[in-house]
């Protein structure tokens, strides 16, 4: 009897390097998405920008109306790039997945066009859409 607790514990702990690297894959996926992401926006790629989200995703930004709908999302994404931002910086901090949702959460950190830097906190809840992560819902605040 006091070998079935050893044989499940033995289990449990072999299959947690795997859950780890799992982990440590999707941060790695979200984290060059994130970099990606970054880079399009500098380099005004409108098209990079809406492919990475869900056709009814939306974007919650500050100061701004609720945006829904990869029209509005490219509508939205032509006004940031057309305000010529000089640098983006996204950190991934952390990230989990359970079945086709994953959040990641992380630092967001934008110089304009005057040399003005905003530091934002950001949540990010994205979906597998055919096995590629697609951003659902993406919201940002100010620190």
């Amino acid at each position: 009897m006091k070998r079935i607790p050893t044989i499940v514990l033995t289990l449990i702990v072999g299959f947690l390097p795997k859950l780890a690297l799992a982990d440590d894959s999707l941060h790695s996926t979200l984290d060059q998405a994130n970099q990606n992401f970054a880079s399009a926006i500098l380099a005004k790629n409108i098209d990079h920008l809406v492919g990475d989200y869900t056709h009814d995703a939306c974007i919650l930004a500050p100061s701004t109306p609720r945006t829904c709908g990869l029209e509005a999302i490219r509508k939205f994404w032509s006004a940031v790039v057309d305000s010529n931002p000089k640098d983006v910086k996204i950190g991934t901090m952390n990230v989990d997945s359970t079945g086709d949702l994953a959040y990641a959460t992380g630092t967001l950190v934008i110089t304009d066009a005057s040399d003005n830097v905003s530091n934002n906190n950001y949540v990010l809840v994205l979906k597998d859409v055919d096995g590629v992560w697609k951003l659902h819902l993406d919201t940002w605040t100010p620190n």
